[in-house]
Protein backbone atom coordinates (compact mmCIF):
# COMPACT_ATOMS: atom_id res chain seq x y z
CA UNK A 1 0.00 0.00 0.00
CA UNK A 2 1.13 3.55 -0.79
CA UNK A 3 0.93 6.44 1.65
CA UNK A 4 1.40 10.09 0.67
CA UNK A 5 1.75 12.60 3.50
CA UNK A 6 2.11 16.36 3.69
CA UNK A 7 5.14 18.24 5.02
CA UNK A 8 6.05 21.92 4.97
CA UNK A 9 7.92 21.98 1.65
CA UNK A 10 7.69 18.37 0.49
CA UNK A 11 5.37 15.44 0.20
CA UNK A 12 6.52 12.05 1.50
CA UNK A 13 5.74 8.92 -0.50
CA UNK A 14 6.00 5.58 1.29
CA UNK A 15 5.41 2.59 -1.01
CA UNK A 16 6.17 -0.01 1.66
CA UNK A 17 9.71 -0.55 0.38
CA UNK A 18 11.20 2.94 0.42
CA UNK A 19 10.36 6.46 1.60
CA UNK A 20 10.86 9.40 -0.77
CA UNK A 21 10.65 13.13 0.00
CA UNK A 22 9.81 15.23 -3.07
CA UNK A 23 9.69 19.07 -3.25
CA UNK A 24 6.07 20.10 -3.77
CA UNK A 25 6.88 22.38 -6.70
CA UNK A 26 8.33 19.37 -8.59
CA UNK A 27 5.22 17.19 -8.35
CA UNK A 28 2.22 16.81 -10.65
CA UNK A 29 -0.69 14.52 -9.80
CA UNK A 30 -3.41 13.39 -12.18
CA UNK A 31 -5.89 10.56 -12.57
CA UNK A 32 -7.29 8.56 -15.46
CA UNK A 33 -10.02 5.96 -14.96
CA UNK A 34 -8.97 3.98 -11.85
CA UNK A 35 -5.29 4.98 -11.94
CA UNK A 36 -3.51 7.72 -9.98
CA UNK A 37 -0.30 9.07 -11.51
CA UNK A 38 2.38 10.98 -9.55
CA UNK A 39 4.93 12.68 -11.80
CA UNK A 40 8.30 14.23 -10.85
CA UNK A 41 11.85 14.51 -12.24
CA UNK A 42 10.43 14.38 -15.75
CA UNK A 43 8.88 10.92 -15.36
CA UNK A 44 5.77 9.22 -14.07
CA UNK A 45 7.20 7.76 -10.88
CA UNK A 46 4.03 6.21 -9.46
CA UNK A 47 1.21 4.66 -11.47
CA UNK A 48 -1.18 2.79 -9.19
CA UNK A 49 -4.81 1.85 -8.83
CA UNK A 50 -6.53 4.20 -6.40
CA UNK A 51 -7.35 1.22 -4.15
CA UNK A 52 -3.61 0.77 -3.49
CA UNK A 53 -3.40 4.10 -1.66
CA UNK A 54 -3.85 3.77 2.09
CA UNK A 55 -3.54 7.53 2.64
CA UNK A 56 -5.15 9.51 1.21
CA UNK A 57 -7.79 6.92 0.30
CA UNK A 58 -11.22 7.19 -1.24
CA UNK A 59 -13.87 5.78 -3.50
CA UNK A 60 -12.25 6.73 -6.82
CA UNK A 61 -8.98 7.77 -8.42
CA UNK A 62 -10.31 11.34 -8.63
CA UNK A 63 -10.82 11.48 -4.87
CA UNK A 64 -7.31 10.20 -4.14
CA UNK A 65 -5.67 12.50 -6.70
CA UNK A 66 -7.59 15.54 -5.42
CA UNK A 67 -6.57 14.77 -1.86
CA UNK A 68 -2.90 14.58 -2.84
CA UNK A 69 -3.12 17.79 -4.91
CA UNK A 70 -4.33 19.63 -1.82
CA UNK A 71 -0.88 19.06 -0.31
CA UNK A 72 0.91 20.87 -3.11
CA UNK A 73 1.91 24.53 -3.00
CA UNK A 74 1.83 24.89 -6.78
CA UNK A 75 0.59 23.09 -9.86
CA UNK A 76 -2.01 21.02 -8.07
CA UNK A 77 -3.22 23.65 -5.63
CA UNK A 78 -6.96 24.11 -5.32
CA UNK A 79 -6.53 27.85 -4.81
CA UNK A 80 -8.27 30.11 -7.30
CA UNK A 81 -10.32 27.33 -8.85
CA UNK A 82 -13.22 24.97 -8.29
CA UNK A 83 -13.53 21.29 -7.49
CA UNK A 84 -16.50 18.93 -7.34
CA UNK A 85 -17.54 15.66 -5.75
CA UNK A 86 -20.55 13.42 -6.35
CA UNK A 87 -22.36 11.55 -3.58
CA UNK A 88 -25.04 8.88 -3.85
CA UNK A 89 -27.38 6.81 -1.72
CA UNK A 90 -26.17 3.28 -0.83
CA UNK A 91 -25.46 1.10 -3.85
CA UNK A 92 -25.74 3.63 -6.69
CA UNK A 93 -22.86 3.78 -9.14
CA UNK A 94 -21.02 6.61 -10.87
CA UNK A 95 -20.29 8.64 -7.73
CA UNK A 96 -17.22 9.45 -5.64
CA UNK A 97 -18.89 8.47 -2.36
CA UNK A 98 -21.88 6.47 -1.16
CA UNK A 99 -23.80 6.82 2.06
CA UNK A 100 -24.03 3.68 4.21
CA UNK A 101 -26.96 1.25 4.07
CA UNK A 102 -28.44 1.10 7.58
CA UNK A 103 -31.94 0.55 9.00
CA UNK A 104 -32.44 4.08 10.31
CA UNK A 105 -33.11 7.63 9.18
CA UNK A 106 -30.23 9.26 11.08
CA UNK A 107 -28.17 11.96 9.40
CA UNK A 108 -25.02 10.77 7.64
CA UNK A 109 -22.06 12.98 6.75
CA UNK A 110 -19.40 12.58 4.06
CA UNK A 111 -16.03 14.30 4.51
CA UNK A 112 -15.21 15.38 0.97
CA UNK A 113 -11.71 14.36 -0.09
CA UNK A 114 -11.30 12.49 3.21
CA UNK A 115 -8.85 15.22 4.28
CA UNK A 116 -8.87 18.95 5.06
CA UNK A 117 -9.41 19.96 1.44
CA UNK A 118 -9.56 23.74 1.95
CA UNK A 119 -5.94 24.90 2.18
CA UNK A 120 -4.85 27.13 5.03
CA UNK A 121 -5.40 30.87 4.46
CA UNK A 122 -7.90 30.20 1.63
CA UNK A 123 -11.29 31.84 1.17
CA UNK A 124 -14.32 29.79 0.14
CA UNK A 125 -15.97 32.06 -2.44
CA UNK A 126 -19.06 29.93 -3.07
CA UNK A 127 -20.54 26.47 -2.56
CA UNK A 128 -23.17 24.91 -4.82
CA UNK A 129 -25.19 21.74 -4.24
CA UNK A 130 -27.28 20.14 -7.00
CA UNK A 131 -29.47 17.04 -6.88
CA UNK A 132 -28.61 15.20 -10.10
CA UNK A 133 -30.92 12.21 -9.55
CA UNK A 134 -34.12 12.30 -7.48
CA UNK A 135 -34.15 10.34 -4.24
CA UNK A 136 -36.50 7.34 -4.18
CA UNK A 137 -37.30 4.58 -1.68
CA UNK A 138 -38.82 1.13 -1.90
CA UNK A 139 -40.81 2.05 1.21
CA UNK A 140 -42.70 4.91 -0.43
CA UNK A 141 -42.38 8.67 -0.82
CA UNK A 142 -39.16 10.08 0.58
CA UNK A 143 -37.43 13.43 0.93
CA UNK A 144 -33.84 14.34 1.73
CA UNK A 145 -32.67 17.29 3.77
CA UNK A 146 -29.07 18.34 3.16
CA UNK A 147 -26.61 20.66 4.83
CA UNK A 148 -22.98 21.62 4.25
CA UNK A 149 -20.46 22.62 6.88
CA UNK A 150 -16.88 22.39 8.07
CA UNK A 151 -17.81 19.93 10.84
CA UNK A 152 -19.51 16.55 10.63
CA UNK A 153 -23.26 17.19 10.51
CA UNK A 154 -22.64 20.94 10.60
CA UNK A 155 -24.54 23.57 8.60
CA UNK A 156 -21.99 26.39 8.80
CA UNK A 157 -22.25 27.06 5.05
CA UNK A 158 -25.60 25.72 3.85
CA UNK A 159 -28.39 25.27 6.38
CA UNK A 160 -30.77 22.32 6.25
CA UNK A 161 -32.77 22.38 3.01
CA UNK A 162 -34.84 19.87 1.02
CA UNK A 163 -32.81 18.54 -1.93
CA UNK A 164 -35.00 15.62 -3.07
CA UNK A 165 -35.74 16.18 -6.75
CA UNK A 166 -33.49 16.12 -9.79
CA UNK A 167 -32.20 19.62 -10.64
CA UNK A 168 -32.92 21.00 -7.16
CA UNK A 169 -30.07 23.44 -6.61
CA UNK A 170 -28.85 25.54 -3.71
CA UNK A 171 -25.83 27.77 -3.29
CA UNK A 172 -24.19 30.17 -0.91
CA UNK A 173 -22.18 33.00 -2.40
CA UNK A 174 -21.13 34.86 0.72
CA UNK A 175 -17.39 34.74 1.17
CA UNK A 176 -16.25 32.59 4.08
CA UNK A 177 -13.43 34.10 6.11
CA UNK A 178 -10.04 32.50 5.58
CA UNK A 179 -8.77 30.26 8.35
CA UNK A 180 -5.13 29.94 9.35
CA UNK A 181 -5.33 26.14 9.22
CA UNK A 182 -6.66 23.81 6.54
CA UNK A 183 -10.32 22.86 6.95
CA UNK A 184 -12.75 20.17 5.89
CA UNK A 185 -16.06 20.22 4.05
CA UNK A 186 -18.81 17.80 5.06
CA UNK A 187 -21.92 17.04 3.00
CA UNK A 188 -24.79 15.64 5.06
CA UNK A 189 -28.18 14.12 4.25
CA UNK A 190 -31.10 13.19 6.50
CA UNK A 191 -33.70 11.03 4.67
CA UNK A 192 -37.32 10.50 5.72
CA UNK A 193 -37.07 6.75 4.99
CA UNK A 194 -34.50 4.25 6.23
CA UNK A 195 -31.20 4.35 4.37
CA UNK A 196 -31.46 0.66 3.45
CA UNK A 197 -34.71 1.30 1.53
CA UNK A 198 -33.27 4.01 -0.73
CA UNK A 199 -33.01 3.01 -4.38
CA UNK A 200 -31.85 6.22 -6.09
CA UNK A 201 -30.47 9.64 -5.30
CA UNK A 202 -27.35 11.56 -6.30
CA UNK A 203 -25.93 14.98 -5.47
CA UNK A 204 -23.04 17.07 -6.76
CA UNK A 205 -21.28 19.60 -4.56
CA UNK A 206 -18.92 22.19 -6.07
CA UNK A 207 -16.63 24.42 -4.03
CA UNK A 208 -15.02 27.61 -5.37
CA UNK A 209 -11.92 28.83 -3.55
CA UNK A 210 -9.40 31.64 -3.62
CA UNK A 211 -5.98 31.18 -2.04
Amino acid sequence: MISVTNNTNTITVDDGNSITHIPKDKVTVFDYKDIVYIFWDGHIQIKENYANFSAPSGASAAVVADAIRVFLDSGGSLGGSSFSYTIGVPGVTGVDYNFTSVANMLEQSIQLGLVNIIPADSIVLAIRVKCTASITSSAGAVTANCDVGNTSGGDEWISVIDMSDGNDIQSVGTQVSAMATASSIYFSITPTRNWNTLTAGKWEITIYTLT
